[in-house]
């Protein structure tokens, strides 16, 4: 066998449930990593609503244990009048408190201003702002406290330049061969390959590929072109059940 385990990133991973079962009865661990951020439609406009979503991730969490979901609040964007730290802050706080036990890490972030993500938010006139280092060190500080207290470890993903002594906020390990062991039950090694600097994954084989995510998020890095991203997810669905209607034919 050459496959330890798998890692999921999503929004929705609603339609993904039977093919989870699947993975459960081949004996393989799963992770996923599962972003809610309550951000305004403006900015995710087709994204599963944030009580659905919450809702959708104790029920897995209930059938798999809390280990398997990963909450990430990221990228954490600043919007004028409207998103500043105060508001990241209670907002943090209010998905906290309804995540609490469904998951037990958060994973943080700061938006990174790509060129096709900040073009997008432009022709969409939604005047993006960032804020001081220091700021950021202050809010993340505040997080940090937060996130304790509502049981989850706080994580940092790929920029520890933001992990202030006073706030000891681990780097993130999305691909976790700790996280794999304590689902599975058993020490699991793997030899650590990171995808850019800060970061710890383990080493992996990607399966998945860019532009093949419909949820509209115009912060988005992995999406340049939405129109593109929804043929691929259509050909994909399509292909999918073709293989669903052969398997079902033998």
């Amino acid at each position: 066998q050459d496959i330890d385990g798998f890692v999921f990133w999503t929004r929705n991973p609603k339609p993904f449930l039977e093919s989870l079962v699947k993975v459960k009865n081949l004996k393989l661990p799963f992770i996923i990593q599962w972003t809610i951020t309550n951000y305004p439609k403006e900015l995710e406009k087709s994204v599963l609503p944030m009580d659905q979503a919450i809702d959708l991730m104790h029920h897995i969490s209930n059938l798999y244990g809390p280990d398997v979901c990963v909450w990430r609040y990221d990228p954490i964007i600043m919007i004028e009048n409207h998103m500043d730290p105060l508001w990241h802050e209670k907002n943090f706080k209010m998905l906290a408190e309804k995540i609490q036990k469904a998951s037990n890490e958060v994973v943080m972030s700061f938006y990174h201003p790509y060129r096709h993500s900040q073009q997008r938010l432009k022709k969409e006139n939604i005047p993006v702002f960032d804020i001081e280092f220091e700021e950021k060190i202050i809010l993340l500080q505040k997080l940090f406290v937060m996130a304790k207290d509502y049981g989850f470890a706080p994580t940092l993903c790929s920029q520890s330049q933001f992990s202030d002594p006073h706030t000891p906020i681990q780097p993130a390990k999305c691909i976790d061969d700790l996280r794999f062991s304590k689902i599975m039950g058993k020490n699991l090694t793997f030899k650590t390959k990171p995808n850019r600097p800060g970061c710890l994954c383990a080493e992996s084989q990607d399966i998945g590929f860019y532009e093949s995510c419909a949820q509209e998020c115009l912060y988005c890095y992995a999406v340049k072109n939405f129109k593109k991203a929804k043929e691929n997810v259509k050909t994909i669905n399509n292909k999918f059940l073709l293989e669903q209607d052969k398997l079902k034919s033998l």
